[in-house]
């Protein structure tokens, strides 16, 4: 999405937003599924799971060859990037998001609020801010609320592209598809 829409600024508003889907949904805020599991976080296998995604990420730059011991309760980072969104706007969203993405499926970073509250910091946010929304409930509701009406809108996936509010495309697409779609838009 970064080098397409870096093609198409000099013709187009580009502004990226990024809303939560929860793939497990079952592992979000449900301590029935955390039962021997550090709390916060979800049993996974030991390295990467995304390891089909390696190479073609690496074609773009982007290393996704890190590997994790446990998923954390993901509630955590899209309550972190909706309020992101609120204090910082859609660029420092978007640039937290780079850091999560890159902390997780590069650095190994368990994403927990500390870790979180730190990468919100490196973003240009407040960290101290950051941490003490984590910790307390604030938009929690909301958070969920969205994702579940992505869910019941038919997305069933991520990355889940809109351009324009109106549904473009599901999947790693090329950077030409991102250019066509905009444009066509």
């Amino acid at each position: 999405m970064a080098l397409a829409s870096d093609q198409v600024r000099s013709n187009c508003d580009v502004e990226v937003r990024w809303h939560p889907f929860f793939l497990r949904p079952q592992f979000v805020d449900n301590p029935h599924f955390k039962v021997g599991v550090t709390p916060g976080t979800c049993g996974t296998p030991p390295g990467a799971y995304w390891r089909w995604a390696i190479d073609k990420a690496q074609r773009y730059g982007i290393d996704m060859s890190g590997g994790v011991e446990k998923f954390p309760d993901v509630l955590y980072a899209h309550r972190l990037l909706y309020w992101a969104e609120k204090h910082g706007g859609c660029q420092v969203q978007h640039n937290l998001s780079g850091l999560i993405f890159k902390a997780f499926y590069c650095d190994s970073v368990f994403l927990g609020p500390e870790n979180l509250a730190r990468l919100a910091g490196e973003a240009g946010l407040d960290a101290d801010a950051a941490l003490a929304y984590l910790r307390s409930d604030e938009d929690k509701a909301a958070v969920i609320t969205q994702a579940q009406k992505f869910s019941q809108g038919g997305v069933s996936g991520v990355p889940y592209f809109y351009i324009n509010g109106k549904s473009a495309f599901s999947g790693s697409q090329e950077p030409r598809m991102f250019v066509q779609a905009i444009n066509a838009a």
